[in-house]
């Protein structure tokens, strides 16, 4: 998920705060398991990558301290190397982690997003404070969702089957259209 970092501090809920507030959930979702663990691929690669690149120049770097001592030619490898595996592996076994707890509920007047890696906390958004909307497609039936509520920016990651929320959403965006004035027919 993203938060934009200009953005005031959100008010945290607890699960116990919710329930209390009895408010009837109009639609709720959680990210696609597989789109939410892969969404930061290109990074994952690089640290691979990088952590690839890092097993070699190890490699060599045994073969030079044994030659001609000096522990430099091991420490710089193997940091990079940790680096790397924690830039990939490490990634992605949080991020799957990250998933259990990620989930999006949307009441009559509030976006609720539960969200966290060790510690789950409960964001809340106004809707009354929701001023743009944008829709991320990434396949037919899967989507990022783009929000902003004032100030403060949300990211809804790997929906699927997020256009009902979507309409949701924009239904609240969207003004209500003006009544017409009753006219008279009886003449």
């Amino acid at each position: 998920m993203f938060f934009s970092a200009a953005r005031p501090a959100a008010q945290t809920l607890t699960v116990a705060d919710f329930v209390a507030a009895r408010q009837r959930a109009c639609w709720q979702g959680r990210p696609a398991p597989r789109c939410f663990v892969w969404r930061q691929r290109w990074r994952l690669l690089w640290a691979a990558l990088v952590a690839l690149l890092a097993t070699g120049w190890l490699g060599l770097g045994l073969q030079l301290w044994r030659e001609r001592g000096g522990l430099i030619w091991l420490l710089l490898p193997l940091a990079l190397l940790l680096a790397g595996l924690a830039g990939s592996v490490g990634r992605l076994l949080a991020a799957r982690l990250e998933w259990e707890q990620v989930l999006y509920v949307l009441t009559a007047d509030q976006l609720l997003v539960r969200c966290g890696l060790l510690r789950s906390r409960l964001l809340s958004f106004p809707l009354e404070q929701l001023s743009y909307l944008r829709v991320e497609p990434l396949g037919p039936q899967l989507s990022h969702l783009y929000l902003e509520f004032g100030s403060r920016a949300l990211r809804l990651s790997c929906l699927e089957h997020g256009e009902t929320l979507w309409r949701l959403l924009r239904a609240r965006l969207e003004p209500a259209p003006a009544a017409e004035p009753a006219t008279d027919l009886s003449h």
